[in-house]
């Protein structure tokens, strides 16, 4: 009797090992089919972080676009503009700059205006308004931008003798052979009076005879001039760029 008392005890501890394993095994099987779900909704959340980035990268792209539709100030400029654009031609200007001009700033200057439709191509010239010869131009211009190059007679000691004159007759040159042109009058790089007084006597006489010139009289910077001490700041060129881009659009 004692024996079947004992045989009975150990089925019902066995019976008890067994519920408690399969309680164990059911619970960790719950556990694990909680895992993939709670990795999904992390790469959900990872997706859906992904997709908000590419609004930003599309808006980047629509800054980069490139102007197509300028106006310009000069009603024949402007009808020329819009000619050449409907031959998808660019319209082309010339730029006559010396050599305190830095390699940069054409290069600025099409960035500034972002677009294909306008091609800016520098001429270097050499020598101050009482030495210099004839100038070049590219055939097919459409306008003429040429330096007043009062830095220039002052770096060679020639401001008393500054030729506004002779700089204009090329300006009538260049507008008897079907061109725009215009002058680009100079900042006070120096910074010194006298320069100051020749920017502002060439301002007056110019646009009391209705010539087209863009005026960098009121340009200031911390540094004019680059290290070198030879080209004109990025400050500078900044500024000179922007009234350019004034005078020409709307």
């Amino acid at each position: 009797m004692k024996k079947i008392i004992i045989g009975i005890l150990a089925l019902i501890f066995l019976g008890l090992l067994v519920l408690n394993f399969g309680f164990e095994t059911k619970s960790k099987l719950a556990v694990d089919t909680e895992s993939p779900s709670e990795k999904k909704t992390e790469v959900s959340k990872d997706e859906h972080k992904d997709k908000n980035i590419e609004p930003d990268s599309e808006k980047e792209e629509d800054v980069s676009q490139k102007e197509e539709n300028y106006i310009f100030n000069d009603e024949d400029l402007n009808a020329r503009y819009q000619e050449l654009k409907e031959q998808n031609e660019p319209l082309v200007v010339s730029v006559l700059l010396p050599s305190y001009y830095s390699n940069d700033f054409i290069s600025s200057l099409e960035d500034a205006f972002n677009t294909d439709t306008i091609s800016f191509k520098r001429i270097d010239i050499e020598g101050n308004t009482t030495s210099l010869g004839t100038l070049p131009y590219f055939d097919n211009s459409d306008a003429v931008m040429i330096s007043a190059l009062q830095i220039q007679d002052y770096n060679d000691e020639v401001l008393p003798q500054h030729n506004l004159n002779k700089m204009l007759e090329y300006y009538m040159d260049f507008y008897n052979n079907g061109m725009t042109a215009i002058v680009l009058s100079e900042p006070n790089a120096h910074e010194h009076n006298n320069l100051e007084n020749v920017l502002l006597e060439d301002q007056d006489y110019m646009s009391n005879n209705d010539y087209y010139f863009v005026s960098n009289v009121d340009v200031e910077a911390d540094a004019m001039f680059n290290e070198d001490e030879t080209t004109l700041s990025t400050q500078v060129e900044k500024q000179i760029i922007s009234n350019i881009k004034k005078f020409l659009v709307k």
